[in-house]
């Protein structure tokens, strides 16, 4: 379950700044700040692991992988979020320093305690994004579920060949 840390609710311009005075990550949706809860040693190595093969396909690219601490802005629903690892081709995220925008692929290893919300609210907020690939990888199974926008806008249910 994922509880707002405040009743007030904020612009996204206050968030950032809020933000980096804290110690701990928060995720921004639509005036509410949510607290990050910490991964679990599966979870880490899960994500590490797609990162890991990511950034070894990714070489030579102009696409980059980033993990779980960069922030990545969706305007059209006034939201950050911190996806496990996501990958971003756009030169304008290669210049930006605290949080990128265009994502090509959105990875989310789902845990237990936040499967259900990653799996609907989050997952819905994502498809928001215009032409990427969304993938919810288990941190209990090595099975990877997503689905991807084609350039028609058609979302598809996929199956990634690293299956």
């Amino acid at each position: 379950m994922v509880y707002p840390v405040t009743s007030v609710r904020i612009s996204a311009e206050e968030f950032l700044e809020w933000e980096e005075k804290q110690p701990d990550k928060h995720e921004f949706i639509e005036g509410e700040v949510f607290a990050m809860v910490g991964a679990t040693r599966q979870h880490a190595a899960v994500t590490g692991n797609i990162f890991s093969w990511l950034l070894q396909h990714l070489r030579g690219t102009r696409c980059r992988v980033y993990v779980a601490d960069m922030k990545l802005r969706l305007e059209a629903a006034n939201a950050f979020f911190y996806p496990d690892v996501f990958v971003t081709c756009s030169e304008a995220d290669h210049q930006a320093e605290r949080y990128m925008t265009e994502p090509r692929l959105i990875v989310e290893v789902l845990s237990e305690s936040a499967e259900a919300y990653d799996r609907g609210n989050k997952f819905e907020k994502y498809r928001q994004f215009p032409s990427n690939e969304k993938q919810k990888s288990s941190a209990r199974t090595v099975r990877v579920s997503g689905c991807c926008m084609n350039l028609a806008g058609i979302i598809r249910s996929i199956l990634p060949a690293w299956n």
